[in-house]
């Protein structure tokens, strides 16, 4: 009867641990969030704008945006002194837009950066533009309000803004990186000074500062004026510089600015016009772009060629190389993050009648055109591979080529830097009730200036693909670009979801492990909204012609640091079951004592 007990225990634990394991397993998996995302270089930006004679433009509202599947916008307005600062920022392509105080646009440019060693211009553009499409984004900011200024000497059209591309090595060791652009007549910025420099404290949102003034400053004055640059004759001319001599086989990833701390404002050099390093004709320059099997860009991974060229990718998973030998076979690697060698491959770079890739003789041999000094290469890489993996060279181009996407199957617009985070989803109503049509709903975060937007509906329904925590601030505005209204707020992580207001201040609390926030936006038709229905669960449509709920009406969660520790479903389930094999136990045992005691009186009859 022993054996016959110990085996029924034990079966009652093993029924335990099976029916609670999947709930444990759950809980893991979320807590790990699966295999690590990529880590994308960041490093502080600090802008300076002038106009051709050096004036500081202030109240220029400068939006930058990366050059990859995202909606995500960094937006911000100059101070008196023409300075713009952003406290981190992803190493990677990006397009400029800036706007001036009448909502004009004033021009724009795009900027290719790469992590580096040190901060240098290596690529000027020679009367080469680029088109940049504002078209592709749902986010209208940079559409609003007129499409030509009274300085230029024609419309600059929305869609399709004419632009120069600058090429840029900038040091990831640096708490910052130092940007001088002007900004002339024709839209076309100039980058004209790249330095390291310092990351200033926060300053507050722009108030409507008297006009500027060009009183000297103790850091990034512009002084830079194109009429006053020295001659070429009269500053040596910078050599060529190549990638940081490595070995074949890296032995420690290269360090990334990902903590940025905030430092005083010190005595910065000022940005100085840095020369691009004129490549020999006898060498080239190469773009790689490095994309997975599915072509998802692989930022942060390295790649190097021979024993003198190596280089990280940008979030783009773009790297770049400049002066290579041609006519050299060399050895193409690739590694990690945590720097495996993830493919290989021989390559050589000759000069031929076209820029093309073929293969030889198991080597990658890579024509270009007399004349030719950028070549731009796509590459498979196995990101499961191991040093005896081939690396496939796809495709080469004299002209850019489309990178890598990003590797995100539910939310595809989510930027990288937000990978994670819950989306924002809900409906926007005016002050009558009524559905806001066609509105743009941005959602500004104002610590780091990240911005990101949707648009309504034909029932106020708008999506967000991500809502980081911090202090945000959701700004409408109708089809015809009237302003509809602001609501300012702070998002934590909690226990529940939920919004309360406290000293003045709503509190946009989420739930840890929600997906999305639903929430809706209701406007009282004097430039204020209002937030209410506030669910991670599902959206509520509004219903028409109701009063304006007050956010004190909508489920209010204490912050997380004030919060009792709420019973977690998972403890609930396990205590159920443990509850029940117990009582299941019981009911075995005293059956058993009372079989026990009918076999004693058996015996005591006899």
């Amino acid at each position: 009867m022993k054996r016959k007990t110990y085996v029924c225990i034990a079966l009652v634990i093993l029924l335990i641990a099976v029916l609670a394991l999947p709930a444990f397993a759950q809980t893991s998996a979320g807590e790990s969030g699966g295999k690590e995302a990529p880590s994308v270089p960041a490093i502080g930006m600090n802008m300076i704008f002038t106009d051709t004679g050096g004036k500081p433009l202030a109240e220029t509202e400068v939006f930058l945006q990366e050059d990859v599947d995202t909606e995500y916008v960094y937006n911000g307005v100059t101070d008196k002194d023409g300075r713009f600062s952003l406290p981190s920022v992803p190493i990677s392509d990006f397009q400029l837009i800036t706007k001036d105080k009448e909502d004009n646009l004033t021009g724009a440019v795009k900027v290719h950066l790469y992590p580096a060693d040190q901060t240098e211009i290596i690529g000027r553009p020679e009367n080469v533009v680029e088109p940049i499409n504002l078209a592709r984004s749902k986010n209208a900011a940079l559409l609003t309000g007129k499409t030509a200024s009274a300085a230029t000497n024609g419309p600059l059209v929305p869609e399709s803004l004419e632009a120069y591309t600058y090429e840029v090595n900038v040091n990831q060791k640096a708490m910052a990186v130092d940007f001088v652009f002007q900004v002339p007549a024709d839209g076309k910025i100039l980058m004209t000074g790249a330095a390291d420099g310092v990351l200033p404290e926060p300053t507050p949102e722009p108030t409507g500062e008297p006009a500027p003034t060009m009183e000297p400053t103790p850091t990034l004055e512009p002084t830079i004026e194109p009429t006053k640059e020295p001659a070429p004759t009269e500053e040596p001319a910078p050599q060529p510089t190549e990638q940081p001599t490595a070995a074949p086989t890296p032995t420690a990833p290269m360090p990334t600015a990902t903590a940025m701390p905030t430092a005083a404002p010190t005595t910065a050099p000022t940005p100085v016009p840095t020369a691009a390093p004129t490549t020999p004709p006898e060498r080239v320059n190469l773009k790689l772009y490095l994309m997975d099997a599915k072509g998802n860009a692989l930022p942060g991974y390295f790649a190097s060629i021979g024993d003198h060229h190596q280089g990280m990718a940008n979030a783009t998973g773009t790297v770049y190389f400049s002066n290579i030998d041609p006519d050299a076979v060399e050895t193409m690697q690739v590694y990690d993050h945590d720097t495996d060698v993830r493919g290989r491959c021989k390559v050589m770079f000759v000069e031929g009648e076209t820029t093309a890739v073929s293969q030889k003789d198991h080597v990658y041999v890579v024509t270009y055109q007399q004349g030719t000094q950028d070549i731009y290469m796509s590459t498979d890489v196995n990101t499961d591979g191991n040093e005896n993996t081939e690396l496939i060279l796809l495709k080469a181009s004299a002209r850019p080529m489309a990178h890598g996407g990003t590797a995100n199957d539910d939310k595809k617009d989510q930027p990288a830097e937000l990978a994670g985070e819950p989306g924002m989803s809900g409906y926007l109503v005016d002050a009558k009730g009524l559905p806001a049509i066609g509105a743009t709903v941005e959602s500004l975060n104002t610590e780091n200036h990240g911005m990101l937007s949707g648009v309504t509906d034909d029932s106020g329904y708008f999506e967000i693909s991500a809502l980081s925590n911090g202090n945000h601030k959701i700004t409408a505005t109708a089809e015809d670009g009237t302003y509809i209204g602001q609501v300012k707020f702070t998002v934590q992580e909690a226990d529940a979801t939920g919004i309360v207001s406290r000293n003045g201040k709503l509190i946009l609390s989420i739930a840890k492990g929600a997906k999305e926030v639903y929430l809706n936006l209701v406007a009282d038709g004097a430039g204020t909204l209002t937030i209410s229905d506030v669910s991670d669960t599902a959206a509520i449509k509004p219903a028409q012609e109701t009063a304006s709920p007050s956010p004190t009406t909508s489920p209010a969660p204490l912050p997380a640091d004030a919060q009792g520790g709420g019973i977690a479903p998972l403890v609930v389930i396990v205590v159920i079951i443990a509850a029940a094999a117990a009582a299941l136990l019981a009911v075995f045992m005293v059956k058993r004592s009372k079989g026990r005691r009918g076999a004693s009186d058996d015996r005591n009859r006899l």
